[in-house]
């Protein structure tokens, strides 16, 4: 594969396997009972086959002999009818197909056994934990207490059931999406790999070497059906690969469909042809794909924001309204028989505010984010950067910034317990708490995030000058220089950017070891082992198997890869426009604008929480002011980061160092414009 396995990220679902079968082992039946258990199942499958071609053929007989309705043809009718749904039934019960398609898409080792038992298991384990937990709210703690965990104790196992035991499927479906980015590259490659030698075998095996998971893994699939004889022929086992692949993505069934008639073709004209067909299918494709998931945006974006932002801001702004709103005085018999008034028992709201602002919101909002980003379509995926920082600098800064928040969090504790003050100064005393929790999160994956960030924006850079610098080199080889002085004269033309730096350096080495184009590329010491980059690697690959052609022939060639590449290139680039302006406003609401309303509804919360111990209200315990600018505090940092988890999905598809760099550079921005507005509101409102 093109990156060692140590920087290959780990596959999704792993952990659920993990454990599936780890509880499976434990509480699943034995082998003899699960036999036994499928030989019964079997049976009955058999057993409804049986009757339902019994019924088949007693309607085939009645529905010609009958030429009108009567009650004898509907009696017969209807229990074919029946029978045919019950062995349908059984049989995909049986089967399970669409399960097991699911778990060998994405490459899980698991049965339908494994994971219902495991589903149970998880299901009834938060049953139990939460019926306890109810039991003891009911006797220690409040009503509103009791009835949150009353309430959880049947909603969360129901959820996590139909969650876990549907999730092999929803992983596939996915990763399917995801998959449609990665199949234009594919198809790409094997153009250039049939322009090069029209061989259909041969182009599958440097798709195979070359493509991204899973695509790579299915191209592979191909080659060992014909090992295995399974199909006689690559074009028929190809047939097969496209036909399956083609039940979620048309487009790449038809363009593979190209690809084999390319591979007939007597003509160079009609190879071309062919080929130019199959890339446009895919790009189109892909392209209307990406256009109706932008168009489909604009619904689900509004109900995230009203969802993540807009609902929590209300509602944190009125929870004081409610509070002085509930005058609820009560009439009570004092112990000594003088009749009085005396305060009720007021419930405590802050477990409610809790609940609602730093559990359910951030949880829908982010389950939502996760949804909408399930169904878009991939775009390319950007190059693979090893980690720049080595396992004992990241448990070093690990640390560091641990101890940091340590240290903010102490601060701001020691304040609140010792320091005193009036409501507006206990407020600000809480602002280090939550700073401690902020700032290591934001330093960590900035220093995590910075070099990666910064090299691939070399790589990033290479690639978008390397379809130019392709065009350059064929078309001197057309003039008829041969390989060597065209890319000497390229990097002396492009001195000083990153394409010609890499052209220099690979004549450098040819001219100083004698060694040929593929091994001063890819021999031990290879020049492209420091550049992660598949478009780099592929189009020098195709240069070294076409390095002893014709130069007129092989500049030909350079020059269709060059153009497919800039196609590549724009499509990819008109994908991320179209998908901009859905995620702007978000950006700006999630930086600015929520700290902003966030850090004021806190101030004014304790304002009014003042003026209602002032007048002596008797309904829900107000919260006390560090308390609310905590809780409003926490729900800003976590909103901001699904905030930035679904903008960064939309943008680039889930690129994990570009989430992290996000995170670490618009968090302190965010935490000090909540800082600030609840400072200066205080100042305004109330002394300090």
């Amino acid at each position: 594969m093109l990156e060692s396995a140590e920087y290959q990220d780990l596959k999704e679902g792993e952990i659920y396997n993990k454990f599936a079968k780890r509880v499976y082992n434990v509480l699943g039946p034995s082998e003899k009972k699960l036999r036994a258990k499928k030989e019964k199942e079997k049976d009955g499958v058999k057993k409804a086959k049986e009757e339902y071609l019994r019924q088949k053929a007693k309607w085939d007989r009645v529905k010609g002999f009958y030429t009108e309705d009567n009650e004898k043809k509907e009696s017969v009718k209807k229990g074919f009818e029946k029978s045919k749904k019950e062995y349908e039934t059984k049989k995909r019960v049986f089967e399970q197909k669409q399960f097991y398609d699911s778990v060998n898409f994405v490459g899980l080792d698991l049965t339908v056994e494994e994971t219902m038992i495991f589903s149970i298991f998880v299901s009834a384990t938060s049953f139990f934990v939460l019926l306890g937990l109810t039991i003891v709210s009911f006797m220690f703690f409040s009503s509103i207490i009791f009835r949150i965990f009353l309430v959880a104790t049947f909603v969360v196992p129901l959820l996590s059931f139909t969650f876990l035991s549907n999730y092999p499927e929803m992983l596939a479906e996915r990763k399917k999406v995801k998959t449609l980015a990665k199949t234009p590259e594919a198809i790409n490659y094997l153009s250039i790999s049939m322009r090069l030698n029209p061989s259909l075998e041969k182009a599958i095996s440097f798709t195979a070497d070359n493509s991204d998971e899973p695509v790579a893994s299915g191209f592979r699939k191909i080659l060992w059906n014909i090992y295995l004889n399974k199909y006689t022929t690559i074009e028929g086992s190809m047939v097969s690969f496209a036909r399956k692949w083609g039940e979620w993505n048309e487009d790449f069934k038809l363009a593979l469909y190209s690809v084999r008639q390319a591979s007939l073709e007597k003509t160079k004209d009609g190879l071309n042809r062919s080929l130019d067909r199959a890339n446009r299918i895919i790009r189109d494709g892909a392209m209307n794909n990406i256009e109706e998931f932008a168009a489909s945006l604009s619904t689900p974006t509004t109900v995230l924001f009203a969802l993540g932002i807009l609902l929590p801001l209300v509602i944190g702004a009125m929870l004081p309204m409610f509070s002085m709103g509930t005058m609820d005085f009560d009439i009570q018999t004092l112990d000594d028989g003088v009749n009085g008034m005396a305060e009720a028992t007021r419930p405590s709201i802050a477990p409610l505010i809790i609940l609602m602002m730093n559990v359910i919101f951030p949880v829908v909002a982010f389950a939502y984010s996760f949804s909408i980003l399930g169904k878009r379509p991939g775009t390319s995926s950007p190059p693979r950067i090893p980690p720049t920082l080595t396992t004992k600098k990241k448990k070093r800064l690990l640390m560091s910034c641990s101890a940091l928040g340590l240290l903010l969090i102490g601060i701001g504790v020691y304040l609140l317990s010792f320091a005193g003050g009036s409501s507006y100064v206990r407020a600000i005393y809480a602002l280090p708490i939550l700073w401690g929790i902020a700032a290591p999160i934001s330093i960590y994956m900035f220093l995590e995030s910075r070099e990666m960030k910064k090299k691939r924006k070399e790589i990033l850079k290479l690639e978008k000058q390397f379809p130019d610098a392709l065009f350059q080199l064929g078309s001197q080889m057309i003039q008829g220089k041969s390989l060597e002085n065209s890319m000497k004269s390229i990097s002396e033309s492009l001195r000083g950017s990153e394409a010609g730096d890499l052209f220099g350096k690979i004549i450098t080495r040819m001219a100083m070891k004698g060694e040929s184009l593929n091994k001063t590329l890819f021999g031990k010491d290879g020049l492209l082992k420091k550049i992660p980059s598949r478009t780099v690697r592929v189009s020098l690959k195709a240069l070294a198997r076409i390095s002893e052609k014709d130069p007129e022939e092989s500049g030909k060639t350079l020059i269709e890869i060059s153009s497919y590449q800039k196609e590549m290139a724009k499509m990819d680039n008109d994908i991320k426009n179209e998908l901009a302006p859905s995620i702007d406003t978000m950006n700006a609401t999630g930086i600015i604008f929520a700290p902003l309303v966030m850090g004021i509804t806190a101030a004014l919360y304790i304002f009014l929480s003042d003026i209602s111990a002032e007048i002596g209200t008797t309904g829900a315990e107000m919260v006390d002011s560090y308390l609310f600018v905590l809780i409003v505090g926490f729900y800003l940092i976590q909103i901001l980061i699904v905030i930035i988890y679904f903008s960064v999905g939309i943008q680039y598809g889930g690129d994990k160092i570009e989430r992290n760099y996000s995170i670490g550079t618009t968090l302190p921005v965010a935490m000090l414009l909540f800082s600030i507005a609840v400072i200066v509101t205080q100042m305004a409102f109330g002394p300090v």
